[in-house]
């Protein structure tokens, strides 16, 4: 591949993600499941590997950019980038977001969730509701004054599952194999035949069901005509499994750390 690119990096609770943009906009891409033990070294190169198979040459990477909402886990996302031998600018260190926040401490709000909305805006426009599936459900909006207000925290599918096994033990095996379904986007029927189905109808109509309200009730915060947009790993599941039609963004935080960070440079 031709030419100089640039990585961009989500470090999330317990994944990854990073994607590669160059001329012609977004290249290869990955959410890398971070397993327990895994270090930084492990992590770049399984980076370096797939880069490479992609045919993008490491020395020819300008630049790095990370975003975290994981503090325990942004060196090693850090450092990870670093094995490209550019500088990584982090987000709420190195690059901010210009959009004021309705927070009394704007600190408090995850620089994850000040991307999605970024990344939002440059895709939809305002007023926008960007909401994020993944371990927990956030929602966040944008205003058409431009003003960040942030939204419901709800547990995702794996603190649904993981209250599930624990209050309920007896069922945690079937849990266990519900909660993958889910994660695996398997079909599942609208009524179930085994205990298995029935969690895993269970679990996703919880999602599909907090998300459409958490929708609603950040639509009359910014306005009826703001645009819905799902990010995630989840989110796929989720949108599939709505009536209503929301937009699915995999790379949507990416896409507003990249708007962050060429906004600083344009400064």
């Amino acid at each position: 591949m031709a030419g100089s690119w640039v990585l961009y990096a989500d470090m999330g609770n317990s994944s990854l993600l990073w994607a590669v943009h160059d001329a012609d906009g977004w290249g290869p891409s990955l959410r890398m499941v971070l397993a327990p033990g895994q270090t930084a070294r492990d992590s770049a190169v399984l980076m370096h590997a797939m880069l490479e198979s992609a045919g993008y040459a490491t020395e020819d990477c300008s630049a790095a950019a990370l975003l975290s909402s994981n503090p325990s886990m942004t060196g090693h996302a850090e450092e990870a980038l670093a094995s490209l031998r550019v500088r990584v600018l982090l987000m709420g260190r190195d690059i901010f977001s210009e959009l004021p926040i309705d927070y009394h401490d704007p600190s408090e709000m995850g620089q994850d969730r000040v991307a999605a909305v970024q990344g939002a805006r440059a895709l939809c426009g305002v007023p926008v509701v960007a909401i994020t599936c993944g371990t927990c459900i956030t929602a966040q909006a944008l205003s058409a004054t431009g003003r960040i207000s942030g939204g419901p925290i709800a547990p995702g599918l794996t603190p649904l599952s993981a209250g599930l096994t624990q209050t309920v033990p007896h069922l945690a095996q079937q849990t266990a194999e519900a909660a993958r379904m889910v994660e695996a986007d398997e079909a599942i029927p609208s009524v179930g035949h085994s205990t298995v189905q029935n969690l895993a109808v269970g679990l996703v109509t919880t999602l599909v069901g907090v998300v459409s309200s958490v929708a609603t009730s950040m639509r009359t915060q910014v306005g009826e005509d703001a645009s819905i947009v799902l990010t995630g790993g989840l989110a796929p599941t989720i949108a599939r499994h709505a009536h209503e039609q929301w937009r699915v963004e995999p790379l949507l935080t990416l896409e507003g750390l990249r708007a962050v960070r060429e906004r600083t440079i344009e400064e």
